[in-house]
Order: C-alpha cells, then sequence, then structure tokens
C-alpha cells in the first residue's frame, strides 16, 4: 500500500469542499462538468506524468506547463472538440481560483492557470429550422393517442417558449399558471435562475387539456408536468427518452419537408423560436431575456445574426464549509483519482 502525502490529502480536501460549494450556485449539470473536468485532468496526471498520492505536489501537478500539456493531450489524444477542452480549461480555472482564496501560497497556480490560452473554436453555426419544417414535425405525433398527445404537447412548449429542454422537463404543475390574464410558466434555467416562460393563447388552452387529462381534475403541484408513463407523476422524462422519440417523427416528417433534418435533437425548437423571433421583428434584447442569456453578446454569437441586426442590437442596449473526506483516502492503491473518489 502506498503512502498518501499531506498535498494529496490536501487536494482532496480542497476538491470536495469546492465540489460543495459549487452546488450551492450551479446547476448539477455544471457541477457535473467540474467533477468531470478535475477526473480528466488526474486521469492526464497518473497516466502521462506517473503522479500518485506518494509523489503529488500541489505547485509541480498544477503548474502552467502541465496544464498547456493537458490541452494538449485532450486534444490529440482524446480528440476533444475546442469547446469542450475549453470548457475543461475553466472548470480547472474555477478550482484553482478557489484553492488560491483558501490558501494564499497557491494564489500563483490560479495566476499561472489564467494565462493559458483557450483554443481556437469554430463558429458555432445555427441548426434552426424553418417555420414550415415546425409545423409539419408537429403535426407528426397522433393526438388521438396518449403518447402521441403529450409529444405534441411537449414539442409544442417547447417550440412555443423558447425554453431548454432540461427546464421543460423540471417543470411541475405548480409552476405552471393558466388561469390569469396572462399565461405563463416559471422555469429554473442555468445558474438556478428562474425567469418567466409566457404562454400564449392557444398553448394555454391545449395546455388545460393536457394537464386534466394527464393529472385529472385535482392536481397535484409536486407532480411533474410531463413525467415518465413508467415512473409515474413523481419521475420525470429523460432528454434521451425525448430525443429518441422526436427523430422518429423527424424520418417521418423528412419524407414530407426535406428541411426537417434527420438527426433532430430538441434544442433546435430552441434555435428556430428565437430565430423567428427575430424575422418577426422583435426586439434581440427581449429575445435575449426570453431565452435566458445572461449577456447579450451570447444571444448574438448562439444565433449568428446579421451585422444589421447586431446594430438594431448595440442601438437597443443604449436605451436601456468544511467537507469530511470519504474513508478510502486513509486506505488506498496509491491513485489520486482514489483519493479523490474520482
Amino acid at each position: 500500500m502506498k503512502k498518501n502525502n499531506k498535498e494529496a490529502i490536501e487536494f482532496a480536501r480542497y476538491y470536495h469542499d469546492w465540489i460543495e460549494f459549487a452546488a450551492i450556485a450551479n446547476s448539477p449539470h455544471t457541477v457535473r462538468t467540474y467533477q468531470y473536468s478535475i477526473k480528466l485532468y488526474v486521469q492526464f496526471l497518473e497516466e502521462n506524468k506517473k503522479i500518485g498520492t506518494d509523489s503529488f505536489c500541489m505547485s509541480d501537478s498544477f503548474g502552467v506547463a502541465n496544464i498547456k500539456e493537458w490541452m494538449a493531450w485532450m486534444a490529440k489524444e482524446r480528440s476533444d472538440k475546442a469547446q469542450s477542452s475549453n470548457a475543461r480549461l475553466s472548470a480547472l480555472r474555477s478550482f484553482l481560483r478557489f484553492v488560491s482564496d483558501k490558501e494564499i501560497k497557491y494564489r500563483h497556480l490560479a495566476m499561472e492557470a489564467a494565462s493559458v490560452q483557450r483554443l481556437k473554436e469554430e463558429k458555432r453555426q445555427v441548426d434552426a429550422i424553418s417555420k414550415d419544417a415546425i409545423r409539419t414535425l408537429l403535426q407528426m405525433p397522433n393526438p388521438s393517442n396518449t403518447t402521441g398527445f403529450r409529444d405534441c404537447m411537449l414539442f409544442s412548449f417547447l417550440y412555443g417558449t423558447g425554453a431548454r429542454i432540461d427546464e421543460v422537463l423540471s417543470l411541475k404543475i405548480c409552476n405552471i399558471h393558466l388561469d390569469g390574464a396572462k399565461s405563463y410558466a416559471v422555469v429554473t434555467g442555468k445558474g438556478k435562475k428562474t425567469r418567466t416562460l409566457f404562454i400564449q393563447k392557444i398553448l394555454a388552452k391545449n395546455l388545460k387539456i393536457y394537464i386534466n387529462k394527464f393529472h385529472g381534475e385535482q392536481t397535484n403541484g409536486d407532480h411533474y408536468l410531463f413525467h415518465s408513463r413508467v415512473g409515474g407523476y413523481d419521475c420525470k422524462l429523460t432528454q434521451a427518452a425525448v430525443n429518441k422519440r422526436l427523430r422518429i417523427y423527424a424520418k417521418q416528417a423528412h419524407d414530407i419537408c426535406d428541411d426537417v433534418p434527420l438527426d433532430m435533437h430538441t434544442h433546435v425548437f430552441r434555435h428556430s423560436c428565437a430565430t423567428h423571433w427575430l424575422e418577426d421583428g422583435m426586439n434581440i434584447v427581449q429575445v435575449s431575456k426570453l431565452l435566458g442569456h445572461a449577456n447579450i453578446s451570447t444571444t448574438m454569437t448562439y444565433l449568428s445574426i446579421t451585422l444589421d441586426a447586431k446594430s438594431k442590437a448595440v442601438m437597443a442596449l443604449e436605451d436601456e464549509k468544511t467537507r469530511n473526506l470519504p474513508k478510502k483516502w486513509k486506505d488506498n492503491d496509491g491513485k489520486l483519482s482514489t483519493l479523490l473518489g474520482l
């Protein structure tokens, strides 16, 4: 059995404290990204640098040379996309900033990590589809059967609000308000930020029919709006299950309208909704807020809008605690990944 040195145990404590801290202000998806990023870095240290719990040193292991080599390793050995590698670099930087706030002697690590150049990313292209394609796709589910009606309502909700798939699948009955002068839903998005989705009259009318059909007249506010038929009201649908059914409908719709992609996924509804809002004359500042973007520049990149639209956007803007380590750290195989519980 190999011995854990003091700095390896310290590293493990910092890691678990950081994950616990990150879970307070970030979504589960972001936390998983953080965990996977450190797991990849530790894998790199173990496999390429032959560093274990007995030889670990914070300053050496997180030196700028290692970080740069790690970035190259992800790109060459793993063939990871630049966007993914950059997201993992951001996670590592976040971890080192957290460590430097805890211990000033590691401040230089955070500063050096900040100097590592991000990889050049390819410009993302919008995968929005036309209104005719959306219309054709929404006609594919059979509303006369239970599953078809649910799918039709789910897809209509995604397109009608521009919400992210996880935001919609996480909706509960208590989050839906259909009886007032204006219908709306309250969702929790990235960074656990809440925002309001405004629901148009036709969609609101159909949602009432859906809720009555799937939840009955005496609804329970804690039940998921789009729940799993197998798991029941307390089990929400998975994104994988939704995308699987969506591709079945996309294949049918593609035979009618070739603008419907065969590799259709739920995020296309969000892209298309936002694009159509802009085409219909909605101000990009409004679109940005409805999409839940913290910065309008995200909306510009996300939608690849024209220079004219960017110009209008600029004018519009002018108007406007310690956690205990698992017992396994006392008796491990000498691997950093085991010490950290990765």
